[in-house]
């Protein structure tokens, strides 16, 4: 096989790779722009609804998005957006369900990385 072909197949080899989603849950990629979608969205130590509140999120504040986590379901939805807001300074997770990245592509969800506490 020449050279041409074996970077042509190695090539081919990657793309196909890159395609195939670790999972079916969208991921937000680190220091994707995020916004909530209400007033007074907890920003919780850990994603479940059960967790500490740190701070709140509001519509005018804007938010810098990590990763996503399986959690406590709100709103039918059980994955919750690890971030921080920029506005406060707050760390902690948010419900997906009170968040959103108008705009913004968001890749598949790896367990691996987003833990579930901060």
């Amino acid at each position: 096989m020449t050279r041409i072909k074996k970077l042509a197949a190695m090539g081919a080899a990657a793309l196909a790779v890159a395609a195939v989603p670790l999972m079916s849950m969208p991921q937000a990629q680190a220091g994707v722009p995020m916004s909530y979608t209400a007033n007074g969205v907890y920003i919780r130590s850990y994603a479940s609804t059960g967790a500490t509140a740190y701070g709140m999120g509001y519509t005018i504040h804007r938010a810098t998005a990590v990763c996503g986590a399986y959690g406590t379901s709100v709103g039918g939805n059980p994955w919750w957006i690890k971030h921080t807001d920029n506005s406060t300074g707050v760390r902690g997770y948010s419900s997906w369900h009170y968040t959103s990245f108008a705009g913004y592509s968001l890749p598949a969800y790896s367990s691996s990385t987003c833990p579930t506490a901060y």
